[in-house]
């Protein structure tokens, strides 16, 4: 008695040739066993490839490496930006000194003081740029993964 569970259309006859049908346009890849071979419940017996999967995994590659892109830059602009706060805020405390001294105008400490707050804003802005491509590169790491997991199929 020969039991098999075959989830995809076709045919399975004792002592004779199988007719397999796939659902989808698929390529043979491997072929696990040769004629006359004793073959067990489960065990493969071919491996095809799916091209389209192959295609669209190729394509995430890519959205991969594209986001992984922009998620660096992100974080090199929250790095500028932090640097350019740091010089402002050194160069705003020193006018501040300046200003004290009579060195300088009120009118001079408030365009630095505006520097300095443009910069304290533009980090905060960086900030907030660099937190959004994470949950996008998790999405694509994740429909990365699923598309891998279509490539071969095992019957």
């Amino acid at each position: 008695m020969v039991e098999t569970t075959v989830t995809a259309s076709g045919t399975v006859e004792l002592g004779g040739q199988q007719t397999l049908k796939s659902p989808k346009e698929v390529t043979v890849e491997q072929v696990k066993v040769t004629e006359g071979d004793r073959v067990y419940k489960g065990q493969t017996l071919i491996v095809l490839r799916d091209r389209a999967a192959m295609e669209s995994y190729q394509e995430q590659l890519v959205e991969n490496a594209k986001t992984q892109l922009d998620l660096n830059r992100r974080r090199e602009e929250v790095i500028e930006a932090r640097e350019l706060l740091k010089s402002r805020e050194a160069r705003y405390r020193e006018f501040q000194q300046w200003q004290q001294k009579g060195v300088i105008s009120r009118n001079e400490l408030r365009t630095d003081q505006d520097n300095f707050e443009q910069a304290r804003s533009q980090l905060k802005d960086a900030q907030v740029e660099e937190k959004k491509p994470n949950s996008t590169f998790a999405t694509v790491k994740k429909n990365s993964k699923d598309c891998s997991n279509n490539l071969a199929i095992a019957w």
